[in-house]
């Protein structure tokens, strides 16, 4: 008798355990933590690119350290349990993220610690709240396929041999032995090309969208994420991305982690006193305005995002052929 997986229920007997516990937990999980977890890191990210908070920004530290645990607390429980998790925190930043200048305003007039408030109303009218609303339901569609693949991975590799005639006797027959499994490197290898060739289209588009946005607020008052097209195009390609985590988690975490999260190090230097990185900011700045997202924590943001939506996915294929295992150790009667 097999023990039941983490997040499911044994069924009656000949039936699969029911998942409905996981989704339920899942659902939880993303409702609770997916607000905190996406102010916090906007506090923090904000104050540490920024300088501002305290000294050299040192105050944003606790905030981005909380909005991390929260946001790996979320990504663990979409991989373990049910995808749900990432779906309800994306869902948590979509609508706001859609409408961008409205969330803005309601959040400054609203109730709350002003300093969280106003990092979360600075993503919500450059657009980038919306790119990490859509980068998190990007995370959840990679790690839903990255289990159903973890499941066909091992249906393939539980199916019996076909028998073969016994060179002795050619009535009785004998199993081939297992062979093993297929080679996913050149799997890894396109989609690591693929994602990491996307990645330097998606930061231009998104930068100049942000930039735009950015504009329109100081000129009427309103910023729409949701008419500007750059912006949209952007959030597309990183569904493709985080999409390809069902293939591979490698293209995602090397996305976020060489071509998002450089910026924030280029900065860093730049701040520093290194002239050849300011120089670079500047030149990325006049292109694609970097500044702009630098300054709103967003580039961290997306780029912590794919990180962790990248490490769901692996750990969600090892999950997946974990409950395929589980469902085929149950009885089956009458």
């Amino acid at each position: 008798m097999s023990a039941a997986q983490p997040g499911t229920s044994v069924g009656r007997a000949g039936e699969p355990p029911s998942r409905r516990r996981a989704h339920v937990v899942g659902a939880l999980v993303g409702l609770v933590l997916g607000p905190p977890a996406l102010a916090f890191l906007a506090s923090g990210a904000q104050s540490l690119v920024t300088g501002s908070g305290g000294v050299d920004g040192l105050a944003g530290w606790p905030w981005l350290l909380a909005g991390v645990v929260l946001l790996v607390g979320i990504a663990a429980t979409a991989a373990f349990a049910s995808s749900l998790a990432l779906v309800v925190a994306g869902l948590w930043a979509v609508v706001p993220g859609l409408v961008g200048g409205a969330t803005a305003r309601a959040l400054l007039s609203g109730p709350g610690p002003l300093e969280l408030r106003s990092a979360v109303s600075v993503l919500a009218f450059s657009g980038v709240l919306l790119a990490v609303a859509v980068a998190l339901l990007g995370s959840a569609l990679g790690v839903h396929l990255a289990r159903r693949a973890g499941r066909r991975q091992e249906q393939v590799d539980a199916a019996p041999e076909p028998a073969v005639p016994d060179q002795d006797d050619e009535v009785a027959v004998s199993p081939q032995p297992p062979l093993p499994p297929p080679s996913r490197l050149w799997t890894h290898v396109l989609v690591a090309v693929f994602s990491v060739a996307l990645s330097p289209a998606t930061i231009v588009l998104l930068g100049q969208g942000v930039t735009r946005l950015s504009l329109t607020l100081g000129v009427d008052g309103g910023a729409r994420p949701w008419q500007e097209p750059r912006v949209l195009t952007a959030c597309a390609l990183l569904v493709v991305v985080l999409a390809l985590v069902g293939w591979s988690s490698l293209g995602a975490q090397l996305a976020g982690w060489l071509v998002y999260l450089l910026p924030v190090v280029v900065a860093a230097l730049a701040i520093a006193g290194q002239q050849w990185a300011l120089d670079l900011l500047l030149r990325l700045d006049r292109a694609v305005g970097v500044v702009t997202m630098l300054g709103t924590g967003g580039l961290a943001m997306l780029g912590l995002v794919l990180v962790l939506g990248g490490a769901a996915g692996h750990v969600a294929r090892r999950t997946g052929r974990r409950l395929e295992r589980a469902e085929r150790a149950v009885p089956v009667t009458g």
